[in-house]
């Protein structure tokens, strides 16, 4: 089935599908917020700095510290994720639901 899925998209879908029309310049890529330009850079190293610290710094530390080899460190980080991934799951059912929420009071000035 995957099979003719495959082979239906070679013969229907364009050759140049997902290829960009015009290449865009690197500034029409910015917001025009300034605001947005910082809350965009820093959130690219603070990602970026989460990714070296689990793909370097972290498993070199495992390895040399506790002396794990290759398999161990590696099955240690996808029991993290894994597990990490769970609770994030459940953290969004841990607060109130929204059927238990009531809507916040208004105050309204009545003319006198």
């Amino acid at each position: 089935m995957l099979a003719l899925i495959w082979i239906g998209s070679l013969i229907l879908l364009k050759k140049d599908l997902g290829k960009a029309k015009a290449k865009p310049k690197f500034r029409d890529m910015l917001s025009k917020s300034r605001a947005i330009n910082i809350l965009s850079a820093a959130r690219l190293f603070l990602f970026g700095a989460r990714d070296v610290w689990f793909v370097v710094a972290l498993p070199v530390y495992l390895s040399s510290a506790f002396g794990w080899d290759f398999w161990l460190v590696g099955g240690f980080l996808a029991a993290w994720i894994i597990g990490y991934g769970i609770v994030q799951s459940f953290s969004s059912s841990s607060g109130p639901s929204s059927s238990h929420r009531r809507p916040p009071r208004r105050r309204t000035t009545r003319a006198r």
